[in-house]
């Protein structure tokens, strides 16, 4: 019952973090007679929140690899390795899309790399809780 708490929980997290990222950055809907360009401003809007929710989501994946790496290094030296390399390889193309993503919607290099800093950070964090809560 506990695990369907969390999941539940999650599930509705998400969805409150959605409907607050769409209040700030607004509904999308302009009232312009220039129908292309207005079409265009809602599609480039719509991509950002997604891209906004995506790198948030990209954060809490990385604390977990985190803690995976960091309870790993509790087990054994020579897991924790193991887990690391496998864990640097899985992230690769992973950080490569998302990349792509964020330069297809126009950030500028210094904020995606910002971007890829603050998610990598969730991987930090992440080790540290595992290790010493672990």
């Amino acid at each position: 019952m506990q695990t369907n708490l969390i999941i539940i929980a999650g599930i509705y997290s998400f969805f409150l973090l959605e409907k607050a990222i769409h209040s700030y950055f607004g509904d999308g809907h302009t009232h312009s007679h220039d129908a292309k360009g207005a079409d265009e401003k809602e599609k480039e809007l719509r991509f950002k929140k997604f891209a906004i929710i995506s790198m948030l989501g990209d954060f809490i994946h990385n604390f977990t690899d985190g803690l995976s790496i960091g309870v790993s290094y509790l087990v054994d030296y020579k897991m924790g390795l193991v887990t690391t390399m496998a864990m640097f390889f899985h992230e690769i193309p992973h950080e490569v899309g998302d990349f792509a993503i964020l330069f297809q919607l126009k950030y500028s290099m210094c904020q995606i790399v910002g971007l890829q800093c603050f998610t990598g950070a969730g991987a930090l964090m992440g080790s540290a809780v595992g290790y010493f809560v672990g």
